[in-house]
């Protein structure tokens, strides 16, 4: 018997007649996300994929009809299917019930703008697993849901490290582009070891030495420099920002392969008698 799986979406009574088209075709297709990241834990090979077979709208609820397909032709799919549909019933029923512990963690985003547009605009969510009781998520249980996610969200951000701080020192980066900051001049700048974008401001006196503003793009575009200054790091860690006091090119050498086939990091050494030096061999 081939598996299908059916979302119908159902308007809020006092917003209108009609569902609007985002309620209608974002529901549906953040629930078909939902479905298919609960197999793809993790960026794992998917064995399925679901097609649309019918879609329908008997005024006013919407109903779209899903059924699993292989990806390739010589798999079995219905075992996976329902494996799959399985997790996503039971992980939509434990968040409706205020439990997020154990849903599968890269499907929550989506089932969150799901949970969160039951307490908005549409009425009710069905969702119907063929050999499975269907779910319903209505207000009253999506509010509960949604207080147990963010409940869940606020724990971890008060249990994650907070990286904010500021640091005096000097920082290696390539120059992307011209813009400001609170009116100063400043330089978008790629930070060389995170390859992130960060912006680095000049004080009057810094962008003076550097030049005038419309000659930047044509003369720094793409240039290697050292920033020294004020380094200002948000809560992740990432370099945001740097005030920066000194600003110096650091010119791009070109090394030849030949020259570097003849560089001696050994010193002379063998291999061996290099690794035995460095762990400690070397001396007994």
């Amino acid at each position: 018997m081939t598996k299908t799986f059916s979302v119908t979406v159902y308007p809020e009574p006092l917003s209108g007649e009609y569902l609007t088209v985002s309620d209608a075709l974002n529901q549906v297709l953040d629930m078909i996300e939902a479905l298919e990241r609960s197999e793809s834990i993790e960026g794992s090979d998917r064995k399925i994929v679901w097609r649309l077979t019918e879609a329908h709208t008997n005024s006013p609820p919407f109903t779209l009809v899903a059924e699993p397909y292989p990806v390739r032709p010589d798999m079995s799919v219905a075992m996976e299917a329902g494996r799959v549909s399985g997790i996503l019933s039971k992980d939509v029923g434990n968040l409706l019930n205020g439990q997020v512990g154990g849903v599968v963690f890269d499907a929550l985003p989506a089932l969150k703008r799901i949970i969160g547009r039951n307490t908005k605009h549409i009425a009710r969510t069905e969702v119907l697993i063929s050999g499975k009781e269907a779910f319903i998520i209505r207000p009253q249980n999506a509010r509960m849901a949604m207080a147990a996610i963010e409940r869940a969200e606020i724990a971890e951000r008060e249990s994650a490290p907070d990286w904010t701080r500021t640091e005096f020192g000097t920082v290696e980066g390539e120059i992307s582009g011209l813009t400001r900051w609170n009116g100063k001049p400043a330089l978008d700048i790629i930070e060389r070891l995170s390859e992130k974008k960060f912006t680095c401001v000049l004080s009057d006196e810094l962008s003076e030495k550097v030049g005038p503003e419309h000659k930047w793009n044509e003369v720094w575009d793409g240039r290697r420099v050292h920033i020294t200054g004020a380094l200002y790091y948000n809560a992740d860690g990432d370099l945001k920002r740097a005030d920066a006091s000194e600003f110096e090119e650091v010119p791009w050498t070109d090394v030849s392969v030949n020259d570097l086939k003849s560089l001696d990091v050994l010193g002379e050494k063998t291999m061996q008698e290099h690794l035995d030096e460095i762990r400690g061999e070397a001396f007994g």
